[in-house]
């Protein structure tokens, strides 16, 4: 362990001495000792000044707020005393509010029942008619349906006997033609005698 020379002494004085050393040592630790509790006492004084002042802040402060919650809870109870006296005047407007909307809801509901009434009668007469309409519809409907089904009838009685009528006519027609090609003068009289081939 390296030892260090004691700032008292000349660097040429010689050997040093273990004792002059450690307490040149223990003279510097009691120095620096010494400064530390200067240090602590100058730092125990400031905090406890802090204190002091935290301590009057914080009273100055309670004080304070004392003061500003009794102005608040009186003007609470101002507000509510107001308050209630506003709900008072509110309750009676809704009520007479009420009594007002109820009589014209009532009103509403006996014209509306009335008017209910009216339509349902114009309802049934109107389903009446419609009844009636669609009854004489029904029985025209049912007129041209026979009327449709004896014409078809006709119509296909005419056409089979139109058909009869035409093979007839066709037939004799087809008669007609083969009797008259064989007369003498449609025949081709170049062709018998032999100048056309």
């Amino acid at each position: 362990m390296l030892q260090a020379p004691s700032p008292d002494r000349p660097h040429d004085a010689g050997p040093l001495n273990p004792f002059e050393t450690a307490f040149a040592l223990i003279r510097a630790l009691k120095d620096d000792i010494q400064n530390l509790k200067s240090e602590v006492d100058e730092f125990k004084g400031k905090a406890e000044q802090r204190f002091q002042k935290v301590e009057g802040d914080l009273d100055s402060t309670t004080i304070a707020l004392t003061k500003r919650c009794e102005q608040l809870e009186a003007a609470d109870q101002d507000d509510k005393l107001s308050t209630n006296m506003r709900f008072e005047r509110m309750s009676d407007n809704v009520e007479e509010l009420r009594k007002v909307k109820q009589a014209r809801l009532d009103n509403l509901d006996a014209q509306m029942k009335a008017e209910m009434n009216v339509r349902f009668e114009q309802n049934q007469a109107l389903d009446q008619k419609l009844r009636n309409e669609a009854s004489n519809l029904r029985k025209d409907l049912e007129k041209l349906s026979n009327d449709v089904g004896s014409f078809k009838n006709k119509v296909a009685d005419d056409s089979a006997a139109d058909r009869t009528r035409h093979d007839e006519l066709r037939h004799d027609s087809e008669k007609l033609a083969a009797l008259l090609s064989d007369s003498s003068l449609t025949r081709d009289p170049f062709n018998q005698l032999g100048y056309r081939n």
